[in-house]
């Protein structure tokens, strides 16, 4: 009963420190620079752990040496085949990012052309080769999708001229809606429900 509440704290905690993670980044005043590893890393490992926790507690069976070695070959070798295709900023403008993106493309002695491909993305076209780069507003960042796959080192200076600047690129301002404490309360209301059913029943599986 002890390891299963154990496991359902983790799990349910590990959601809400990604919550707090994200308040933060509303909360910041300046863009954030995030390779899309980073991004992954910092949203979709932790939902997957707390997925693979949350059914070992309620299984029942608890998380034995293989099922947990299993677990950790799988995040590595996941965060590890993540590439530098995307660079996000976090809390960027798409209008600034794409001014800051011209300069640097400018700067560089590249022949190159910017033009809108939709209301929320600009598509770049660098030596004559068609949407090279993409950048797309996703709302809460901005993301540059990289498709030049034959110049590594374009591709690093790129990341690291970001990296540099994202700092001085202009932060929208975003608040957390409504919906997100709501999902804050439903991760707690859940999580006390799940261990007051514990608390109460001993450790009686729910699933098998």
């Amino acid at each position: 009963m002890t390891n299963t509440i154990v496991l359902l704290l983790i799990s349910f905690l590990v959601l809400l420190a990604v919550l707090a993670v994200d308040y933060y980044f509303y909360r910041t005043k300046k863009t954030i620079y995030m390779t899309n590893q980073s991004h992954v890393n910092l949203y979709v490992v932790p939902f997957l752990l707390s997925f693979v926790l949350f059914t070992i507690a309620i299984s029942g069976e608890g998380m034995t040496p293989i099922g947990l070695t299993m677990l950790l070959i799988f995040l590595g070798v996941y965060i590890y085949i993540l590439t530098y295709d995307k660079i996000i900023l976090m809390g960027a403008d798409l209008d600034d990012v794409t001014r800051e993106l011209d300069e640097y493309l400018k700067e560089s002695g590249r022949s190159f052309r910017i033009f809108p491909s939709s209301e929320l993305s600009r598509t770049v076209e660098i030596n004559n080769y068609r949407n090279a780069l993409i950048i797309r507003d996703a709302d809460k960042w901005i993301e540059i999708d990289n498709h030049i796959h034959y110049d590594e080192a374009f591709v690093a200076d790129l990341n690291d001229h970001f990296r540099k600047r994202a700092s001085t690129l202009k932060k929208k301002r975003i608040v957390p809606n409504f919906f997100f404490y709501v999902l804050v309360l439903f991760i707690i209301g859940i999580a006390a429900f799940f261990c007051n059913f514990y608390l109460t029943h001993g450790s009686v599986p729910l699933m098998g």
